[in-house]
């Protein structure tokens, strides 16, 4: 099984807008100046007064360039819809779902290209983990469902994809709410996978678990996190108390349910230190687990902080990570190494990893390019360089072992 993170939020900034009356504009990217519906972001790449002659009477919510000179000509021009001038343009292509600010930010929401698309929930979460990317802020937006479906309303229906990921912060604190947007991904999407990434902790409620199971159906994959194999080790570690318990009722009801899970490990000084515990745990009392995917960290947010407390070389650990893989594989339980260069994994285990880190944060250094594995390689997290580097010795590979 290849499962993998789903990603979020490529975003750009601008000090160029024009005739933003509302606070975000919401809407679908065309190229097609005959293709314009209620809900279309024009992404114009060239100037005409036609053009704008047919927008100007069409029903487009916004229009985005990446020329200056166009965003000029429109700027002049007697148009009042919103119009927002981007340096570059990587990844915005037809079918994006991008939000819009008078403040200057563009955010896509979701790309028809991408493997990595996932609907953004809260930055609430009711755990504060040590290594946590994106440390969680106590308030909830009241309007994130309406918004959420909004999104999921926009999403061409010919797109199609593959898998749409759910995440935050914490998506269960939007309690009820999160099963209303399931239930339109599923509505929508009967043969898409849903990806939930969670901590587990409310899915200890049967009732609830058991609702979001149904909304969802079985093409479902909820990921949750363990730290240790014990409570002690897990709690600090998400410095929540009763973390662990809650956690494994959530993989049970999960499991109960018809859901399937995958048990995620993020592989820092404190996981290490009991990651073969962990994984004997794992083989004893969840066989039925779907997936554990072991994950290099990301140096941002409450890693950063927490460094000197978290960070070990991965070429400190491949002798208990080599280990903890075999024994989950001989055991039937299906793992895979995210995050994490083929350079600092064991020869033996490298065909598990897996290309994971979505392409707006991944990079690859300029020794990387001699490597034989490059292709395949997950490469490195943009943060994970200069004082926050993964490792001192990233080195090309130069031939098969």
């Amino acid at each position: 099984m290849n499962i993998v993170p789903a990603e979020f939020d490529v975003s750009y900034s601008s000090k160029n807008t024009k005739n933003f009356s509302e606070k975000i504009v919401l809407g679908r990217v065309t190229r097609d100046v005959t293709n314009i519906t209620k809900d279309s972001i024009f992404f114009s790449s060239g100037f005409c007064a036609d053009e704008v002659g047919k927008l100007a009477s069409s029903s487009v919510v916004g229009v985005i360039t990446n020329d200056e000179s166009v965003y000029g000509l429109y700027a002049q021009s007697v148009a009042k819809f919103p119009i927002f001038f981007i340096e570059t343009n990587d990844v915005i292509e037809d079918g994006c779902v991008v939000s819009l600010t008078g403040r200057g930010r563009l955010r896509i929401l979701f790309r028809p290209s991408s493997n990595n698309n996932a609907l953004f929930v809260t930055d609430a979460c009711n755990n504060y983990c040590l290594m946590c990317p994106q440390p969680p802020r106590p308030l909830l937006d009241l309007d994130v469902v309406e918004h959420l479906l909004r999104i999921v309303e926009l999403i061409d229906p010919a797109s199609n994809p593959f898998s749409i990921g759910i995440t935050g912060g914490e998506p269960t604190m939007i309690k009820d709410g999160l099963i209303v947007i399931i239930k339109a991904i599923r509505l929508k999407f009967p043969n898409t996978r849903i990806e939930l990434l969670t901590n587990g902790r409310f899915l200890s409620y049967q009732q609830y678990t058991y609702e979001l199971s149904a909304a969802a159906g079985k093409n479902t994959l909820v990921c949750i996190p363990l730290f240790g194999h014990v409570s002690s080790i897990h709690d600090y570690i998400v410095q929540a108390q009763g973390g662990f318990d809650q956690a494994l009722d959530g993989i049970i009801e999960c499991h109960r349910n018809g859901l399937n899970v995958e048990i995620r490990i993020v592989l820092h000084r404190l996981t290490i230190e009991n990651l073969l515990e962990l994984s004997e745990f794992i083989v004893r009392n969840l066989m039925f687990v779907s997936h554990v995917a072991f994950m290099g960290m990301e140096s941002q947010g409450f890693a950063k902080k927490n460094w000197d407390l978290l960070y070990i070389d991965p070429l400190d650990y491949q002798d208990v990570l080599l280990k903890s893989v075999k024994l989950l594989e001989f055991s039937g339980v299906h793992a895979s190494l995210y995050n994490l260069p083929h350079c600092v994994v064991p020869s033996s285990i490298r065909n598990y990893c897996r290309a994971s880190i979505s392409d707006f944060k991944n990079i690859f250094l300029d020794t990387c390019s001699d490597c034989i594995k490059r292709n395949e390689c997950a490469g490195l997290f943009a943060s994970n360089i200069n004082k926050y580097r993964i490792s001192e010795k990233i080195a090309p590979i130069t031939h098969d072992i």
